[in-house]
């Protein structure tokens, strides 16, 4: 009997583990708990591309004869690839299909990886860091349009703000990570990591992921129509507001991320295996926010969630105008205590944003999400390359960029639903 039982339960594993591009036929079958586990590993590699190996940017300037600021481009090359593909990402999905795309997105991360772990030259690292970019996005734009593809109101609310606490501690593990190759090993060994965690990932998509786009509903591959599409939505001034508004409020912890060789050894005068000190406080403020984000969906409307983050992102910037002004005592855990705050509001605010901003385009929600990841990557890109190292080892100018950042988010946001109300009065008799 207990033989029997044994086979039972394999065959059942085994059919659970089929190999299909088959749409599912009902989202109530979908495994929400393992689908919340898989994307969050899938938008993880991102945060791993670009957090892990900042620890060694030191190492890496003394390996190729170079100065900091030329080390940055290779994570400015990164983001440039990065904001570009993803804005073609949820248009294959719409064309090909979300797994199909998931998984061969993720063995060319692989390739690139790779490659990046095996150049000679601080130039052929920048080419590979560009290729690493152009493949990454796939797992946080295609991850997006699953969950709507599935869900919608509250659950798609609750199962987007589990993504995104699980995909928090991304931000936090690969900065350790990164710190102990730092000082136990060579720079090259970030990207045999990646090279390893993408590959595993594509076999995990392979094996886990559901298809939830039918054919019937996919887009023509015909240039005309998807350049109109994307000329439609460029031209939506709701949708494009609302999307600089989520863009916005990420930069205010995206200069710490970006410059975190700069704030942590220059400012903070932190070894490289003590970046944790800086990382962890602000991942640890994104999981509590998604976790209050989850707990409230349905409770809430989606923009009395919003709401909620917003007053917890003004009070981070208040923070950050007392710490500037030396009104808090000095030491790492009151430097990190505003960016903690700030990215508690994050938590909350982003998965009902990003939601009220793809249901701006219901019929192209994986066009939607690559304009969305596309508008919020170039802009850390930018800031990274342009506003970055203007902020060199000037503590206060980052805690000015949580203060401002915070308000010009809650502004544009307020712009975007009154436009969207101005349309919707517009359309009525």
């Amino acid at each position: 009997m207990h033989c029997d039982t044994m086979r039972r339960n394999l065959l059942k594993n085994k059919k659970k583990m089929r190999i299909s591009f088959q749409p599912v036929d009902n989202p109530d079958k979908v495994n929400t708990h393992l689908l919340s586990w898989l994307l969050a590993a899938c938008s993880m590699i991102g945060p791993f591309a670009t957090d892990m190996y900042l620890p060694s940017f030191h190492q890496m300037a003394q390996a190729f004869g170079s100065d900091l600021a030329g080390v940055q481009m290779t994570l400015s090359s990164y983001l440039a690839g990065f904001a570009v593909m993803t804005l073609f990402y949820g248009t294959i999905s719409d064309m090909f299909g979300r797994k199909l795309t998931m998984v061969t997105g993720f063995l060319c991360f692989s390739a690139s990886s790779l490659g990046a772990a095996t150049s000679d030259s601080l130039s052929m690292l920048v080419l590979w860091r560009l290729c690493q970019g152009i493949f990454a996005g796939c797992g946080m734009v295609i991850g997006m349009a699953v969950i709507r593809d599935l869900f919608g109101g509250p659950k798609a609310q609750m199962l987007m703000a589990y993504v995104s606490m699980v995909f928090g501690f991304g931000p936090a593990l690969a900065p350790v990570i990164g710190g102990i190759v730092a000082t136990h090993l060579s720079w090259e060994s970030h990207f045999y990591i990646l090279t390893f965690i993408s590959a595993v990932l594509a076999v995990l998509c392979l094996l886990f992921l559901p298809e939830t786009l039918p054919k019937e509903k996919r887009m023509s591959p015909r240039l005309g129509t998807l350049l109109s599409n994307y000329a439609s939505a460029a031209r939506h001034g709701a949708f494009m507001t609302a999307n600089t508004a989520l863009a916005v409020a990420f930069l205010g912890q995206g200069v710490f991320i970006a410059g975190a060789a700069d704030w942590c050894v220059e400012v903070m005068h932190l070894s490289p295996d003590e970046f944790w000190k800086l990382f962890l406080p602000m991942v640890s403020g994104t999981v509590i926010g998604s976790w209050i984000s989850a707990r409230i969906a349905g409770r809430l409307s989606t923009q009395g969630t919003i709401r909620v983050g917003f007053c917890v992102m003004f009070a981070a910037g208040v923070f950050a105008l007392c710490t500037m002004s030396g009104l808090l005592p000095e030491g790492i855990v009151w430097a990190v205590l505003p960016l903690m705050i700030y990215t508690i509001g994050i938590g909350i605010v982003r998965p009902g944003m990003a939601l009220i901003a793809m249901d701006f385009l219901p019929q192209s929600r994986g066009l939607a999400a690559s304009m969305q990841s596309f508008v919020q990557t170039i802009f850390f890109a930018l800031c990274s390359a342009l506003l970055v190292p203007l902020l060199f080892g000037n503590g206060a100018l980052y805690d000015l960029a949580i203060a401002g950042f915070g308000l010009l988010t809650i502004s544009l946001w307020l712009i975007a639903m009154n436009m969207r109300l101005h349309k919707s009065a517009q359309k009525q008799p």
